[in-house]
């Protein structure tokens, strides 16, 4: 079963899917994450590693929610919901350092080599001077079938 909850160490104390989950304990549950707020929790699914989990606001609203650390994802088990595989096993090790970014909400910034927002076309009438661009060097970003791959994996298309 994939995305699969599992208990989570918060101050020393385990908390179990169902209070994580259940309406009834919604409330407490919340008040357990704005208690805990700016310190970090552990995931107890069966796997080594530290397993670390931030506790973040969500914007907009007064609630409160779990996230992966960056870069931890392996860490977890396979089936558990922070899983993600490492970067080293997962094809990205193919792209320079700093082209995928993974935010400490979980969110994953991409530098595509061809922008994707549309530009209004200039009008032809007006004149546009003509750029004399030095060479450079170009910065490093991913092709569109890269993302594509990337969308693959992170929806766990692939397991």
């Amino acid at each position: 079963m994939l995305k699969r909850r599992y208990p989570i160490l918060i101050s020393g104390k385990r908390y179990s899917p169902e209070f994580q989950t259940d309406q009834q304990y919604a409330i407490n549950w919340k008040s357990v994450l704005e208690k805990a707020y700016g310190n970090h929790a552990i995931c107890q699914c069966p796997s080594s590693g530290a397993r670390k989990l931030s506790i973040k606001r969500r914007e907009g609203s007064d609630g409160f929610h779990l996230a992966r650390f960056a870069g931890t994802g392996h860490e977890h088990s396979n089936d558990c919901r922070f899983y993600a595989p490492a970067p080293e096993r997962s094809g990205l090790q193919g792209y320079a350092a700093g082209v995928v970014e993974e935010g400490d909400d979980g969110s994953i910034r991409v530098r595509l080599a061809r922008g994707i927002r549309v530009q209004t076309p200039q009008s032809e009438e007006r004149e546009s001077p003509i750029l004399n661009r030095a060479p450079g060097k170009s910065k490093p970003a991913m092709t569109l079938l890269g993302v594509l791959h990337l969308l693959w994996s992170e929806s766990r298309l692939s397991t």
